[in-house]
């Protein structure tokens, strides 16, 4: 069975949530978030889009009412530092904001996925 991008975020998101430690919820943390632009990107279906440019994926998603919660920058700049968060400072000032607010905008993502407004999403993509 192939995981579609959908499937990895949900996986992603559960993992998540039963991370313990600190270095736990930044990975899981990072990872979620890159499967989220992951699946909004494949979602969007927009051609030319640069899988890599995050800023721009987010952006879109906001004129496409795919997200609505003003999160979502904020989650962009945090996944870039904690990625170089050595010290593991970052993670321990914003834990409780990823915990909180950031997981309610991944289950928010999830919930509009999952209620069938954006059906392309689920299916996997492939080319002959």
């Amino acid at each position: 069975m192939v995981m579609t991008e959908f499937d990895k975020f949900r996986a992603s998101l559960i993992s998540l949530h039963y991370a313990t430690s600190n270095s736990e919820v930044a990975y899981h943390f990072i990872m979620t978030f890159e499967a989220a632009c992951a699946v909004i990107r494949q979602g969007l279906a927009l051609p030319g889009l640069d899988p890599d440019d995050k800023r721009v994926i987010i952006q879109k998603a906001y004129e496409r009412n795919l997200i609505q919660n003003p999160a979502w920058l904020k989650m962009l700049r945090i996944s870039s530092k904690l990625k170089e968060d050595y010290t593991g400072e970052i993670i321990a000032e914003t834990i409780d904001t990823v915990r909180e607010q950031y997981t309610r905008c991944f289950h928010e993502l999830r919930d509009k996925l999952e209620s069938k407004q954006m059906p392309a999403i689920e299916q996997p993509n492939h080319k002959a």
